[in-house]
């Protein structure tokens, strides 16, 4: 073949294509969707949100944490933030207590902080098998010794799974 020869385009779909099958084996699940969070940046600190709780993560082999951070205003120097994912399971006898696998965090984001990373910033980040039963995805804001007010951060957060290894 030369540089000559025409090049084969792929025909287009028309609409009496069948649709293409869904892959069960590859899920993205939305989590956070453009939400805006504040802080109040007390000196020395920490504010833990659960964003989601007990997600189901029985068939996932394979995970990732996927985050968007869209805005960030108002930063202080010596402030941050973590989105962290942890195991966790619920008892059915006592459905409102959490027991959350606190030894080791099975993702985390890179480190927020005022400059770094230069936003809007996105980040994929592999979960550390074993994962499950459920997950608990967390923020953790840190105010360090100096002082700063209505501090806040923009995020989109969702989760990808693998079914198979």
């Amino acid at each position: 073949m030369s540089w000559l020869d025409p090049i084969e385009h792929p025909k287009a779909l028309s609409p009496d294509d069948a649709e293409p099958e869904f892959d069960r084996e590859n899920e993205l699940f939305p989590l956070i969707k453009r939400a805006t969070y504040s802080f109040d940046g007390r000196t020395s600190s920490t504010q833990t949100l659960v964003l989601a709780d007990g997600v189901d993560a029985t068939r996932m082999r394979v995970g990732g944490l996927v985050m968007l951070v869209h805005n960030r205003t108002g930063w202080g120097t010596t402030a941050d933030l973590l989105v962290l994912v942890n195991n966790v399971s619920f008892s059915p006898d006592d459905p409102d207590v959490a027991y959350v696998d606190s030894s080791r965090n099975v993702g985390n984001s890179t480190l927020i902080q005022q400059t770094l990373p230069v936003v809007p910033f996105y980040e994929v980040v592999g979960l550390t098998p074993p994962l499950g039963p459920q997950l608990r995805i967390s923020l953790r804001f840190r105010q360090g010794l100096i002082q700063a007010t209505s501090q806040s951060i923009t995020l989109s957060i969702y989760l990808t799974s693998r079914t198979r290894l």
